[in-house]
């Protein structure tokens, strides 16, 4: 085993990683069952249950937070330099087409 797979392993047994392997899941749950089962709802103890529930339209949305500590990013990316006004429309444009 590789040192990168020594440390993408240990990735995965800590939760920074999703587990690919039944080792590191178990790993994974062995760490952190506490913390599991003060999350996890009773129900998913029994998978008919869930079942019985049928299809739910109770679907969670993100909402887009302003923060204001993003700003400038994108200057942040080019080393500080401005952006011309052409890139600023071209940006522009892009997030329109987006969100259509």
């Amino acid at each position: 085993m590789t040192q990168i797979d020594n440390i993408l392993k240990l990735l995965e047994s800590l939760g920074y990683l999703f587990p690919t392997t039944p080792e590191t899941v178990t790993e994974f749950e062995k760490r952190y069952m506490k913390e599991i089962a003060q999350i996890k709802p009773k129900h998913w103890d029994n998978p008919l249950e869930i079942l019985k529930k049928g299809r739910t339209e109770n679907i969670r949305t993100i909402r887009k937070v302003e923060n204001p500590s993003y700003e400038g990013l994108a200057q942040a990316a080019r080393h500080g330099k401005a952006i011309s006004a052409e890139m600023k429309k071209k940006m522009l444009e892009d997030r329109k087409n987006v969100k259509n």
